[in-house]
């Protein structure tokens, strides 16, 4: 449902304008302070990158250019009511994916350099790894154990990105690579080459890697994802109540921040489509978006141990929404009804995933909840809490983190009793 549109009034104008040109200056700022090498410009001291030398490509740099003028003119035409039809919300998420792709032409190295990022077992890692894991059966039974051979960056991640590999490995395998080049005939001498790195340094090597076309698939599918976040993000925003010209220029903003086309390739891109999605369905207020905004909600989980600080904000976009008058009435009455259904389909997600693994959700055969063991983490982890679980693990693996709902069915006393 769209509730009416909202009417600035003098002060929320002048604090507006006041974000948008302090956002505007401190980009300038930025822009500056990169183009003169500044120190720290770059990144701090425990993740700095290296400052690649001048020479943007005249070709990527006029697709950046065209498709951000692109998107600028879909998003402004008519005053955003083009922008808020499906055509014209496929084309800014067209116009977005381009800009990206521009960014990556125009850089050193073009599209090979995403390759050979995604290939490696240092900087993406999760292709590599995802051939050096054992079987997805073991890999979830026991994830600390079964990733102890794994690069630091997957062991400190959910086994979601490992799977999402092996799924696109599984349906592109057969594809035919050309033997007198193209892309995957790139993105299979860069995984050759990483193999052979790894077995003269006596690191764990994959017998049977995963296949380039695996690779290539995923150097776009990220990319696509994050554009793609512009249909959910206009959705919540006339949700929300805004104009049809500024859910345009939420559009925007979003597909024109620097980030979102210079971290390329990253797993962050994707999961704006997953939460900002999820977002979406939750305020729309109704009984099966909300379950399905829950299943996004567990695999962006089930991706990334960070989106589990969004999930308190998804709960506020829930305990915001409208509700209908429609909803089962066997559902507990203490508690939100989106809530209850988001926690519901976050809980379906990853039990069904088990059992098609080959796991039993009897007493006698537990789900996996262990956490990984001291030591295998850099950084402290967003998960170290006590949860309640149906196992005598006191901390959560990535199982029990996707299950966990706000309360269980009987235990809330008060609409104040909520648990998240």
């Amino acid at each position: 449902m769209t509730r009416p549109a909202l009417v600035p009034t003098a002060l929320g104008r002048l604090v507006s304008r006041l974000v948008l040109g302090l956002t505007l200056a401190l980009t300038l700022g930025l822009i500056a302070a990169v183009w003169l090498q500044l120190p720290g410009a770059n990144g701090p001291q425990e993740w700095r990158w290296a400052y690649r030398p001048p020479g943007l490509d005249g070709l990527g740099l006029a697709a950046l250019l065209g498709a951000a003028g692109l998107a600028t003119a879909v998003a402004f035409w008519k005053e955003g009511r083009f922008a808020a039809t499906a055509g014209g919300l496929a084309l800014l998420g067209l116009s977005g994916f381009a800009l990206t792709l521009g960014v990556v032409r125009a850089q050193p190295g073009g599209f090979e350099r995403v390759l050979q990022s995604l290939a490696s077992r240092h900087s993406f890692s999760y292709v590599y790894d995802a051939g050096v894991a054992p079987g997805t059966r073991e890999l979830l039974a026991d994830y600390p154990r079964a990733s102890e051979d794994l690069d630091l960056h997957s062991r400190t991640h959910p086994p979601g990105p490992l799977l999402l590999v092996r799924g696109l490995d599984a349906v592109s395998r057969g594809l035919p690579v050309a033997p007198d080049g193209g892309l995957a005939a790139a993105a299979q001498e860069a995984l050759q080459r990483e193999v052979h790195r790894a077995r003269e340094r006596h690191r764990p090597a994959p017998d049977v890697p995963p296949g380039p076309w695996s690779i290539v698939l995923l150097g776009f599918l990220l990319p696509a994802l994050s554009a793609a976040t512009a249909w959910p993000l206009h959705r919540l925003a006339r949700t929300w109540g805004l104009s049809e010209a500024a859910a345009a220029w939420a559009v925007l903003l979003w597909l024109l921040t620097p980030a979102r086309s210079l971290f390329t390739p990253s797993l962050d891109q994707a999961l704006p489509f997953l939460v900002v999605g999820a977002a979406a369905l939750l305020a729309g207020g109704r009984a099966g978006r909300a379950l399905a905004a829950g299943l996004l909600a567990a695999a962006a989980c089930f991706l990334s141990y960070g989106c589990l600080a969004l999930l308190p904000w998804l709960a506020l976009v829930a305990l915001a929404a409208d509700l209908p008058a429609d909803l089962p009435a066997d559902l507990p009455t203490d508690q939100p009804q989106p809530l209850r259904l988001t926690a519901l389909g976050r809980t379906a997600a990853p039990r069904l995933l088990l059992f098609g693994a080959g796991f039993s959700p009897s007493p006698s055969s537990p789900w996996p909840m262990a956490m990984p063991r001291g030591g295998t983490s850099a950084r402290p982890s967003a998960c170290t809490g006590s949860w309640r679980s149906s196992t005598a693990a006191t901390r959560p693996g990535w199982a029990s983190i996707c299950t966990t709902s706000p309360c269980s069915p009987g235990q809330c006393s008060s609409v104040s009793d909520w648990r998240c």
